[in-house]
């Protein structure tokens, strides 16, 4: 009986701290996912973005907002950055990208 119980919760354990790990998984999938829509809107007017050379890394308070708090998701997990494509067929594009820190 000992041994079932202890099986029991080492088995209980083990599908706990993987559903903890797959819902961190999720969270990240949906914040990249606004993240990148929200760079879609800000590139409606590309000129309003303050670009470093050629990439921009959102900050999350553009227009005025906060991003970051309303997705409640740290600066630190989530990076956005928007390239200005400046050469070849697609000269005058952009590039996005997000990713999230696990």
């Amino acid at each position: 009986m000992i041994m079932s119980i202890g099986l029991y919760y080492s088995v209980f354990s083990a599908f706990k701290g993987s559903g903890i790990k797959e819902v961190e998984y999720i969270k990240g999938y949906y914040a990249c996912v606004a993240g990148l829509r929200y760079a879609s809107v800000l590139l409606k007017d590309p000129n309003g973005i303050a670009f470093n050379g050629d990439n921009y890394t959102i900050t999350g308070t553009e227009h005025g907002g906060d991003f970051f708090n309303d997705i409640q998701t740290a600066p630190a997990k989530l990076t956005v950055t928007i390239t200005k494509i400046t050469g070849g067929a697609d000269a005058g594009k952009y590039d996005v990208s997000a990713s999230y820190a696990y």
